[in-house]
């Protein structure tokens, strides 16, 4: 065990302004707690073993108040409060998730429930972080988590999370100012995830750009956790691929490639994706309004009804292996507006049958949000219902095989723009619905 040695070298290069170097060669340790201006640096062929005995992991509860308080309590690398972060190199972080002390399994009971799984990285009201060039391999639990954290730079990163349950790549909760760029992401949950467990903050200038993602789950999502919201995030030039290996339920392929989701309050507001390809997820888009209503605190106050608005989706190539297919959804109490969708060319599998095309899916409010969550859709291109002011233009939807459902279906929407829209070989020309209608309407 190297945890004293480490956290000595830490505090004493911090104090001084200088760089602790890890050098080639297998470090095993417990947490380690960063402090202003630390600076790791892992030489190729490092690599600092993350310990198997969860004894080595300190118990810190934070004292930014978040729901991830509940939860998030274990790390390798922690910091809360610091100004100041730097962890680079062409070396390796394992944290050794999937040996036995962690494996989630049917009857493993309270003993490794995700509070009791460490993180790799967990940095709480930081500031001034960089991660850069190294390797993160093998989290018992999410690799790597910023909370209300201000000027995040991930960059040239390479993320490997297929060992445990919540293997997520990256998550950016009520964080402010931050860039991931440049990034190889393979995870068997969420890629990358924007959460908001703080009412009184928000996520604000998350910029993703040139990363190839990778995931069992979904790829770039934001949400669930909504209850501050989101606003001003771009995500371009990214490709999205089928992970590298199958989940650890057995599933070989994500869920939705951009899942955007409000839930628990909070709004979202000011997004734009663009520049992206997309194979091996069941949908390439999923834009999600609901009220599940999850409390900051057990005995804190429900929140409201959020909202999305002024989401812009453009230049999307994707492929898609699920006959479910994309979906605009808000609740009645809570409309999904301003959405503009274009330039998109979509190869779906088709498959729908007139049963499919004949069901109307139940609202479920208050379901927890995922692409599948109303069953087969009537529709193979675009479900729409609760929304306003949505404008399609310039999409191409290619079928596979033989499929019995519209392109289009959409209930309780108010002015659709359908502009050069061209469904299996055949154009929609319907124009601009100018009116709010009630009824369900197919295209």
């Amino acid at each position: 065990m190297n945890t004293n040695a480490i956290q000595q070298a830490i505090n004493t290069c911090a104090l001084k302004g200088v760089t602790v170097v890890v050098p080639k060669g297998t470090f095993l340790t417990g947490s380690l707690k960063l402090l202003n201006g630390s600076c790791l640096y892992l030489e190729s062929g490092a690599i600092i073993l993350g310990s198997t005995n969860i004894s080595d992991y300190a118990d810190m509860k934070d004292l930014y108040d978040s729901y991830s308080n509940l939860f998030a309590r274990k790390a390798l690398f922690y910091a809360e409060a610091i100004d100041g972060i730097t962890i680079k190199g062409e070396g390796m972080i394992d944290g050794q998730g999937g040996h036995q002390n962690f494996i989630v399994h049917e009857n493993s009971g309270n003993d490794k429930t995700i509070t009791k799984r460490p993180y790799i990285i967990k940095f709480v009201k930081c500031r001034n972080i960089k991660i850069d060039g190294i390797v993160l391999q093998n989290a018992a639990a999410w690799m790597q988590y910023y909370l209300s954290c201000d000027q995040v730079s991930i960059n040239n990163v390479k993320v490997y999370n297929h060992v445990n349950f919540n293997n997520d790549g990256i998550d950016i909760d009520n964080c402010r100012n931050v860039i991931i760029s440049n990034c190889f992401i393979d995870a068997d949950d969420d890629a990358i995830c924007l959460k908001s467990t703080n009412p009184t903050e928000k996520c604000d200038g998350i910029v993703v750009s040139n990363c190839v993602i990778q995931s069992n789950c979904n790829g770039f999502k934001i949400g669930t956790d909504s209850q501050g919201g989101f606003q001003n995030i771009t995500v371009s030039n990214c490709v999205f691929k089928r992970a590298s290996k199958a989940s650890i339920w057995k599933r070989w392929h994500g869920q939705a490639a951009v899942a955007l989701e409000v839930v628990d309050g909070g709004a979202m507001e000011r997004v734009k994706v663009s520049g992206i390809t997309v194979e091996g997820y069941a949908t390439p888009l999923f834009i999600r309004l609901g009220n599940r209503g999850r409390k900051n605190h057990e005995v804190g106050s429900t929140p409201n009804v959020g909202y999305i608005r002024d989401i812009v989706v453009s230049d999307v190539v994707a492929e898609g292996i699920s006959k479910t297919g994309s979906s605009i959804t808000g609740i009645k109490c809570g409309i999904v507006e301003n959405i503009s969708l274009s330039n998109f060319f979509f190869r779906l599998p088709g498959g729908g049958t007139a049963q499919d095309a004949a069901r109307i899916p139940g609202e479920v409010d208050k379901a927890y949000p995922e692409y599948s969550m109303f069953g087969s859709l009537p529709s193979y291109g675009f479900f729409i219902r609760n929304a306003g002011n949505i404008r399609l233009s310039n999409i191409q939807f290619e079928l596979k095989s033989n499929e019995q459902r519209p392109a289009l279906w959409m209930e309780n929407v108010k002015r659709v723009v359908v502009k050069e829209v061209i469904a299996n070989g055949k154009t929609l020309t319907e124009g601009i619905i100018e009116t709010e209608f009630k009824e369900r309407k197919v295209l």
